[in-house]
């Protein structure tokens, strides 16, 4: 059989294709992604010069000189190289305000630096990184930094090389960064500098397949490995492997930075747990306390995309949703006493959610400064002067949730459900504490009247969809995903998740399909 230009594999072609690319490179490709996989197999098969699908896998599967080459023509085809300068500011200033200046400090006698950017893509993480230093050891000379990027993908790494960049790479770029370290050379192309480009070094690595750490692939004794919204994209089992030979590339006291959509914190027991504002960090210590795994026995689930675990539970009849969920609980509000002359009273109208008020802006201003124990106290302020609003005992649970601190969240949300029991977001919050603590039938319990209260929460949906995978219930999980598919179809790609701290519509929807293929 061959595949022309406009071809299809057949099903049992991408059956082995897909099984190989997942053996080879850890990467999971969903029913979604079928065309990105023909494209690699159209690629491999021009790189070398194989006349059939069959002559290609036997090439692949053999890993000679040739089978290797026509891999890595495969692969920019069905890798995601999703990034940008600076991406995801919260885990950019923990790594200018915290991470990079201790590191500093802790060097200061050899004035060396070792850092990994894993997965890095056509280079806008490590450049990012080299800019920060450059700006922290603007007045300490002498120093020896080495910033290694690594990626699977050979395309992306010669982009990486040339340090030329489009106006998408800069939208988290502040202007005065922009100006120092980039020249413009065309309409919408912008060459990095030379002195920064000079900071960072380059090669390919295979985070499954290669051997690592190594003196000679330059990943050992490292001091900061920084591996971000790649993890998701493989299998528990990967992912441990990966983030295990990490804590052994790392020195002691040295860091890990992962992606906010990257899996449980069990995954990470061997490291110590350091919280940042609206980011959480890894490190290697001698004293690192293990995460406790979830009580229950339960099947690894394959890929999620929150900070914390995400699951889904069948749910009712539709309901048609709150419009005013933290105003609920007012309407119990009396009503004027009815008088012989006038009708009673209608029942006051329901006041606006919390969530825009002067005091939440407040609050968001405080963590972005990095000034988590002033947002509490701005917090606990507003519970004592409105005790009776849930909207502050709500964000004082996530708060609290964020920073791994599961017993207060606990009873902070419970109190908020007290106040306002028809807020879908606080049910759903509650489902993530109390899987994080191991109580999955409550959990699953509060997703399903997360999911009654507002149908279009597309949050608790996905999230059942994650505890249903977990306990081996793949129907009840696929349905979960059916309708967070649907209900995120449509939807412009970059728009964001409400509830989903920075989660994109795009970046749902690859998720769930990916997930969908896992569970099947």
């Amino acid at each position: 059989m061959s595949i022309g230009a406009g071809g299809t594999l057949s099903p049992q072609d991408q059956g082995r294709f897909r099984e190989l690319v997942r053996q080879r490179a850890g990467i999971e490709i969903p029913d979604a992604r079928l065309v990105d996989l023909e494209k690699g197999v159209r690629a491999a098969l021009e790189q070398s010069g194989a006349s059939s699908p069959d002559m290609l896998y036997d090439l692949l599967a053999e890993k000679g000189p040739r089978g290797i080459a026509a891999f890595e023509a495969m692969i920019p085809a069905v890798t995601i190289n999703e990034t940008h300068f600076f991406r995801n500011r919260p885990q950019m200033q923990a790594l200018q305000n915290e991470i990079l200046p201790e590191l500093i400090r802790a060097r200061s006698d050899t004035k060396r630096l070792r850092i990994w950017s894993a997965a890095c893509s056509s280079g806008e993480e490590p450049y990012s990184l080299a800019i920060l230093l450059d700006r922290l050891l603007r007045d300490k000379p002498g120093w020896d930094v080495l910033i290694h990027g690594t990626d699977i993908d050979h395309q992306a790494l010669a982009k990486a090389h040339e340090g030329m960049y489009g106006n998408w790479s800069f939208r988290e770029v502040p202007q005065d960064v922009k100006d120092e370290y980039f020249e413009q050379t065309d309409e919408h192309r912008y060459a990095l500098s030379p002195r920064i480009k000079s900071m960072v070094r380059f090669s390919r690595l295979n985070l499954v397949d290669d051997l690592y750490p190594t003196m000679e692939t330059q990943t050992d004794r490292m001091d900061l490995v920084i591996c971000r919204n790649v993890l998701i994209y493989f299998r528990e089992e990967t992912i441990r492997r990966i983030v295990d030979r990490f804590h052994e590339s790392l020195v002691d006291n040295g860091w890990l930075v992962v992606g906010h959509a990257e899996p449980s914190q069990e995954i990470f027991h061997r490291y110590s747990v350091k919280n940042f504002p609206g980011t959480i960090t890894y490190r290697k210590t001698k004293s690192a306390t293990p995460v406790p795994a979830p009580k229950p026995a339960l099947k690894p689930i394959e890929a999620r995309p929150l900070p914390k675990p995400v699951p889904r539970v069948e749910r009712p009849a539709p309901r048609k949703p709150v419009t005013n969920p933290f105003a609920a609980a007012k309407a119990k509000a009396a009503k004027p006493a009815p008088t012989p002359r006038k009708p009673a009273a209608p029942p006051a109208p329901p006041r606006p959610a919390l969530a825009t008020s002067a005091w939440n802006s407040n609050v968001d201003k405080l963590m972005q400064e990095g000034r988590a124990e002033d947002a509490v106290k701005t917090l606990e302020e507003s519970i004592a002067r409105t005790p009776m609003e849930p909207r502050p005992y709500y964000e004082l649970a996530k708060l609290h949730a964020s920073r791994l601190r599961w017993e207060p969240a606990l009873k902070l949300i419970d109190e908020s459900i007290a106040l306002g029991p028809l807020a879908p977001e606080s049910h759903y919050l509650r489902g993530l504490i109390k899987q994080e603590l191991g109580q999955i039938d409550e959990a699953s319990e509060a997703f399903r009247r997360s999911a009654f209260l507002d149908q279009n929460f597309v949050l608790a949906h996905f999230a059942s969809a994650g505890l249903f995978a977990r306990l081996g219930q793949s129907g009840r999980a696929q349905k979960a995903l059916e309708t967070t598919v649907q209900l995120l179809s449509g939807k412009p790609p970059g728009e964001l998740v409400p509830e989903g701290d920075g989660l994109t519509v795009e970046r749902l929807l690859d998720l769930a399909n990916l997930q969908r293929q896992l569970v099947a």
